[in-house]
């Protein structure tokens, strides 16, 4: 087992190399997302994500990003420490990084067959996820909703370990 993980973070110009290397029938996913605190639910989605494709490819949003989209004091872990979380897992091919407040852009380079997000954007009318969505139809990808029980959002368990230290700073 190759316990080296560098090697599956790449820059995006890399990433577009490779991907052309690559026959357009090979089954590549993409997965997108901030990824700051992994929970069970990030665990499942990226396996169960996996399963529908030969190579997965997970675009993680930069610190930047995240700021915007989840807040000032987001995200809890910076870009490095969770390209390192994404690319330790056997099951993940690529990890490359997003700067984009939506990945509809990268989709259009990466052109991935398929686009994974999980089952609770099936009704999203978010823009993000529109232009995601459509970005992939155009250059012929299709989307699947993982399914992949209960969703625990990073949100929710950072605000429950907040009031949980909150809560024990004020019995002592």
């Amino acid at each position: 087992m190759n316990c080296n993980t560098a090697y599956k973070i790449v820059r995006l110009d890399e990433m577009v190399r490779r991907r052309k290397m690559m026959r357009r029938d090979h089954r590549v996913g993409l997965a997108h997302g901030c990824f700051d605190v992994l929970t069970p639910s990030h665990v499942r989605f990226l396996r169960d994500a996996a399963c529908n494709c030969i190579n997965l490819i997970v675009s993680v949003s930069d610190d930047e990003v995240a700021r915007r989209l989840k807040g000032p004091d987001r995200p809890t872990f910076n870009l490095e420490d969770r390209l390192l979380h994404i690319a330790s897992f056997e099951f993940v091919t690529y990890v490359v990084v997003c700067y984009d407040d939506d990945a509809s852009e990268m989709i259009k380079s990466l052109a991935p067959v398929i686009l994974m997000k999980g089952h609770d954007s099936v009704e999203s009318t978010a823009p993000g996820f529109l232009l995601e969505k459509d970005a992939a139809v155009s250059t012929g990808g299709s989307v699947i909703y993982v399914v992949s029980g209960a969703q625990r959002h990073s949100s929710e368990l950072i605000g429950s370990l907040g009031q949980t230290c909150l809560r024990s700073s004020s019995v002592e």
